[in-house]
């Protein structure tokens, strides 16, 4: 299995999700994979971490093929720039309590939602997403951005607040 590398994603709401016409793009959109191989070397360096001193992710993700075959190819992504993965695969019920509990470094989730709005895609990483949130994800100006998008109820400040969201 492989992943073709125009694949990568670049943002996190998908195109049929956003409501703002300039879509964000993460800062490293325009590298090459190289690039970016590069990039994520440097910062793990800088950490101390690196191919001759190696550490290991626990990547918890749900039976089934299709998730195996996602889960060891982003290890052997991983393993290029010195990060061993170990992967751990449980039934949905098993894999749904191991992240209700936090016990994952790395792992697949889901959340429902329809795919029409940005903020069902961005909700989940605030806090107030409740048990949604797996990872806990707390930053004070993602919140703050959902919050004013949230609380108007013009289209545009929506739109434009969901987008300062995705970049923070």
């Amino acid at each position: 299995v492989s992943v073709p590398r125009a694949s990568v994603a670049t943002r996190f709401v998908p195109p049929s999700a956003m409501t703002y016409e300039q879509p964000y793009r993460t800062p490293f959109a325009e590298l090459t994979f190289e690039e970016r191989e590069a990039v994520a070397a440097a910062l793990l360096s800088e950490q101390g971490y690196g191919i001759e001193n190696r550490f290991t992710v626990r990547l918890r993700v749900p039976a089934g093929d299709v998730h195996s075959d996602i889960a060891a190819v982003v290890s052997e992504m991983w393993a290029r720039s010195g990060i061993d993965t170990e992967i751990i695969t449980a039934s949905m019920p098993d894999h749904w309590r191991a992240l209700s509990e936090g016990d994952f470094d790395v792992a697949f989730a889901t959340w429902p939602g329809r795919r029409d709005s940005p903020k069902n895609f961005l909700e989940p990483l605030s806090r107030t997403a409740g048990p949604w949130n797996w990872a806990r994800y707390d930053f004070q100006g993602f919140n703050t951005y959902l919050a004013r998008a949230s609380g108007s109820e013009k289209l545009e400040t929506q739109a434009n607040q969901y987008r300062e969201a995705e970049k923070a």
